[in-house]
């Protein structure tokens, strides 16, 4: 009788139900990255910055999700992915940050992640950062069912440099000065003419009593 173990690394493929096509274990594994297999804690007392980047550093070229289970995650640096810049784009694409979602009791309705019920909660931990969350394109991707707080130190919650065709949904972003910084910076040599269409929806962010300067700050986006 083969182990967990052998199992895993034999290769052996298996389709799921209602497929066709069988994958191993390790690729199915592989869909989604959760931060607590890179050694995050998630229980506001530790630093998970360097959990959470290994994460987002084992997302292969094309990309993936970074997955967050429910819990607090404190980080000391501003967390930053993707590389590009003017003249080129970003090395890794479609990345995605995505948090466990809060479901009513009922089971049939997402809930918003106000602070009361935010089951998923990323807070800024440094002295002092430019940013959050930070995504230098151009490149794909996504954050949702996320309770970002800058704490009083960042001076964004998200930037977005020149993402596009991507998706933030579900967030609510607390105590920066302001909540989303989203601007295009290449030309049209790098991305194609129509492709810098974003997705907000149920984005909440706190108003100036809570620090909030402004909300959201499009650029010279068009």
């Amino acid at each position: 009788r083969a182990t967990a173990g052998e199992l895993f690394n034999s290769g052996v493929t298996v389709p799921s139900t209602s497929t066709t096509t069988g994958r191993s274990l390790k690729d199915r594994f592989a869909d989604v990255l959760n931060v607590k297999d890179f050694g995050a804690a998630g229980d506001g007392a530790a630093d998970d910055y360097a959990a959470i980047m290994a994460a987002y550093n084992a997302l292969p070229a094309s990309g993936g999700a970074i997955f967050f289970p429910a819990g607090t995650y404190r980080f000391s640096q501003p967390l930053t992915f993707g590389d590009g810049d003017a003249t080129q784009a970003s090395s890794k694409q479609n990345v995605y940050l995505i948090g466990q979602a809060n479901i009513s009791g009922n089971g049939d309705k997402l809930m918003f992640p106000t602070q009361n019920r935010s089951v998923v909660r990323l807070v800024f931990a440094g002295t002092s950062g430019s940013h959050a969350i930070r995504f230098n394109g151009p490149m794909t991707g996504g954050v949702s069912n996320l309770f970002i707080d800058g704490n009083l130190q960042c001076t964004y919650g998200l930037y977005l440099q020149h993402t596009y065709m991507s998706r933030y949904e579900n967030l609510f972003i607390y105590r920066c000065a302001v909540s989303i910084r989203t601007f295009a910076i290449a030309p049209n040599t790098v991305v194609a003419t129509g492709d810098a269409d974003n997705v907000f929806q149920s984005v909440h962010t706190s108003n100036i009593l809570q620090n909030n300067t402004a909300g959201l700050d499009m650029g010279n986006d068009t």
